[in-house]
């Protein structure tokens, strides 16, 4: 069922043996035909019951699991849709040299009538792109999710020279399905073969999923961009638009409050179908931990967990890298012992 040799620190596991999984820390099985090669954690450094009901615990730096349940488990992720948009974004307007705080958008009445949480913006409002990011991903704005959509998607069918559709009636709408495409494509590029976005907010949609996994290797990659870093760990932000009657302050507050137990990020999010879910990053002791956490029992439940899970990661980690600073320090010892017995019988 299992092969071990002097104590290995990982095991082969087959999916038909379910005891020894429940003991394992990380069990990522997929396929129904081959072993699963996973970490092997000590009871004594096992995390306590977590109630979501899919969550991952990510070394960002050596891209390691540190812990997961049901990591590959597709389920719909809420407002956590909002990372990949404003990725994609982000690397159009770098692809295409595009400087964001010169391009100006306006807001669409589509784009101000979307339902969910809100960046407060109205109809015909002209922000830049560089503003309209912290109206999404600090209050969470659907709005401003597809304000960015539409006018991403335009500017994707004028480059890509796409079949002349603005005066049709299929073009209302068709700007925001090109853009939910392009997200769509840079998932595939990155790896995250079981993600589908269907919009770019997160609004319930039984076709818009993914797994903590994805979420936690999507956020990884994020974070490597100053750009983004920057916006997601912003508690507040301020910013002037142009509305119909003048010039309009608009002031965001960030919906993430483990902004204020130090993390850098990076994004909230609940629907009534995907529960409360929660990504958060945080550099402690040389090391970038990200957590996922999908359908959290309540809304209060993400933020202690997430805290939990981090302080676990970190707590292991130390224990781990003491044993094994103590397993080569007993060989190096025994080496000098046995060349000493060799000395003196000679």
């Amino acid at each position: 069922m299992c092969s071990t040799t002097r104590k290995p620190s990982f095991v082969y596991v087959y999916p038909h043996a379910p005891p020894l999984a429940k003991r394992l820390s990380v069990a990522c099985i997929t396929s129904y035909s081959k072993p699963v090669l996973v970490s092997r954690t000590p009871r004594f450094l096992q995390p306590r019951r977590v109630s979501a009901r899919s969550c991952v615990v990510l070394d960002a730096s050596s891209g390691r699991v540190l812990f997961a349940k049901n990591p590959n488990e597709r389920r719909e992720i809420a407002s956590l849709t909002k990372i990949m948009t404003c990725y994609t974004v982000l690397r159009l307007a770098h692809c295409w040299n595009l400087r964001l705080q010169d391009l100006r958008v306006e807001v669409s009445s589509l784009a101000a009538r979307t339902e969910g949480t809100t960046a407060g913006l109205a109809a015909g409002d002209v922000l830049n792109v560089y503003d309209l990011l912290f109206a999404m991903m600090l209050p969470s704005g659907n709005d401003a999710a597809v304000a960015l959509a539409e006018f991403f998607g335009a500017l994707l069918h004028t480059h890509r020279s796409q079949p002349e559709q603005t005066h049709s009636e299929n073009w209302r709408g068709y700007p925001q399905k090109l853009f939910v495409h392009e997200m769509n494509e840079l998932a595939r590029a990155m790896g995250l073969s079981q993600t589908r976005y269907n919009n770019p907010h997160g609004l319930a949609n039984v076709f818009n999923r993914s797994t903590a996994a994805d979420v936690a290797k999507l956020s990884a990659r994020c974070m490597r961009s100053r750009s983004f870093r920057d916006i997601v760990a912003t508690k507040e932000y301020t910013c002037y638009g142009c509305r119909a009657r003048g010039v309009h302050e608009f002031v965001w507050r960030n919906t993430n409050r483990m902004l204020l137990r130090g993390y850098s990020g990076v994004k909230t999010g609940v629907t009534s179908s995907a529960g409360p879910c929660l990504c958060s990053s945080v550099e402690r002791e040389g090391r970038h931990i990200i957590v996922v956490l999908l359908y959290s029992k309540t809304m209060e439940d993400r933020w202690g967990e997430a805290e939990q899970l981090v302080d676990w990661a970190i707590v292991s980690g130390r224990k781990t890298a003491a044993d094994i600073s103590n397993k080569s320090g007993a060989k190096r010892t025994e080496g000098r012992n046995c060349m000493c017995s060799i000395y003196r019988s000679n």
